[in-house]
């Protein structure tokens, strides 16, 4: 996962396929500079994401606990007080001024983020909650977080029980 399949062709891979798509839907940049703007932003955001995912599916209890404090005291807010500036530099934005992938990549894995954060990773950052609001009252995807089916996280249990079994 993910995998996008067209004509009978197949990729892989979130950041190919999202930037796929999002020239196919006009969400790229108007030249290569504002490409370059964007991948920035979708790379720190990747960045960002791996942070918690070391953390959050550390399964040695004291290796997990030795990066909980960095993360949650300085790394979250590092990361989360950068991309509220940058939004308001960007006029509600994360790149040149307007919506773009990095917007919608950055909403999309904010979820995610939260859940490993254990709450609204987007509290106490008004700029980012705003982008966040943006991107999720647009038709298309109101309609679908509306009609979505729930998130799935049971599959965390398993993992769990199997790494503390060693």
């Amino acid at each position: 996962m993910p995998v996008l399949e067209i004509n009978g062709e197949t990729v892989t891979q979130t950041a190919a396929i999202c930037r796929y798509l999002a020239r196919e839907a006009g969400l790229c940049g108007k030249d290569n500079w504002e490409d370059l703007r964007i991948d920035q932003i979708v790379d720190v955001n990747t960045d960002f994401v791996r942070e918690f995912t070391k953390y959050y599916y550390e399964f040695d209890e004291k290796k997990k606990e030795s990066l909980k404090r960095p993360l949650f005291n300085t790394i979250a807010p590092f990361y989360m007080k950068k991309f509220d500036a940058l939004i308001k530099e960007n006029e509600g934005y994360l790149a040149n001024k307007e919506m773009s992938w990095a917007d919608l990549y950055f909403t999309a894995l904010s979820d995610g983020i939260s859940h490993m954060n254990g709450s609204e990773i987007t509290d106490g950052y008004s700029n980012v909650k705003r982008l966040q609001e943006t991107v999720n009252s647009l038709p298309q995807i109101k309609a679908w977080l509306a009609k979505r089916p729930a998130d799935d996280f049971s599959f965390e249990d398993v993992l769990f029980a199997a790494a503390n079994k060693k």
